[in-house]
């Protein structure tokens, strides 16, 4: 039986077999699947890089919700970053 509840999933470990499929998997999706429209996005913003504001703009279009997991990754970074300068 399996279970979907977070107390799991922070018990469960990837193998570093898994995470290099996993980062493969997602570099693939980003450049093949998302690219156009994060350049798109850039490009109205008149930048010839991509930023964080453009992944947001994407992940709106997601109909499973990434921007608010998108939005805590972004918050909780910072906050590392900004420890780890003071």
């Amino acid at each position: 039986q399996q279970s979907n509840s977070s107390s799991d999933s922070k018990k469960a470990k990837m193998s570093p077999e898994a995470i290099s499929v996993l980062t493969e998997l997602t570099y693939q999706y980003v450049t093949r699947s998302l690219a156009n429209d994060l350049v798109a996005f850039s490009l109205h913003a008149n930048r010839k890089t991509v930023n964080v504001d453009d992944v947001k703009l994407v992940a709106r279009k997601d109909p499973h919700r990434l921007l608010p997991e998108l939005e805590r990754f972004c918050v909780e970074k910072k906050m590392v970053s900004a420890s780890n300068n003071s």
